[in-house]
């Protein structure tokens, strides 16, 4: 049985369209700095069957990082998110500061606890006077389930510090237009849970990607020196 993959929002690949097709993005020099995992090939058809078939063995299987559209900033997006305390909130709010980004869903209890505790690490990494300078966001890949009271109920569950952690609720066309944008995929299984791609996604203080960690556990030395750049320039 063929599995979906759900596309990217048209509004996102007339945006990215010159990223697509090969075209050198803007953005000079932030574009060197993406990390291989943006290179990942997008799975085939057998390749994402096995994936699913794993998932209903009790294992979950990642999806495979897409290319991320590297150069272009997330601020491009238009979408209107909802944070954990149920106000409204933009991608281009995020302008400033340098930010991790995490795409995941509450409902699960194996990789996505994970990638917090990676997001918690790389936080940690960095020097202690630059941790104020860092904003770190999570959105949702599950908009049906995780409502703002959702989300918030999760923050106090993993005792986020939500003065630096931001959750995000968004429709479902805006979640797909960030994953494509990030290269996340995913997609929902039957039993309502997800398969989805274990990235960690660094942004500039322009919303435009520097650095990538695709899967669980990695070391965070290389990003936190690449967090600790953009914070200093």
């Amino acid at each position: 049985m063929k599995t979906l993959i759900l596309p990217a929002a048209a509004a996102t690949l007339l945006l990215f369209g010159a990223a697509c097709k090969g075209e050198t993005p803007s953005g000079g020099s932030h574009a060197a700095h993406v990390t291989p995992a943006t290179r990942t090939t997008i799975p085939t058809e057998a390749t994402r069957g096995d994936a699913h078939a794993h998932h209903h063995q009790g294992e979950h299987a990642a999806l495979p990082a897409a290319q991320a559209l590297a150069g272009n900033s997330i601020f491009h997006l238009t979408g209107t998110w909802q944070t954990q305390g149920g106000s409204p909130f933009s991608l281009s709010d995020l302008r400033g500061k340098p930010a991790i980004v995490v795409m995941l869903y509450t409902s699960c209890t194996t990789a996505c606890p994970l990638l917090i505790n990676d997001a918690r690490r790389l936080e940690q990494a960095l020097p202690e006077d630059l941790r104020g300078d860092m904003q770190i966001v999570l959105a949702s890949i599950d908009p049906q389930v995780d409502t703002p009271e959702r989300l918030a109920e999760f923050a106090g569950k993993m005792r986020l510090d939500t003065d630096r952690w931001t959750l995000l609720h968004g429709q479902s066309g805006d979640v797909r237009e960030l994953a494509a944008v990030l290269g996340v995929q995913y997609r929902r299984n039957a039993d309502g849970s997800y398969t989805h791609s274990n990235l960690i996604t660094v942004l500039d203080a322009e919303g435009r990607i520097v650095h990538r960690v695709e899967g669980l556990s990695k070391p965070m030395e290389a990003e936190a020196a690449a967090i600790a750049g953009l914070v200093g320039n």
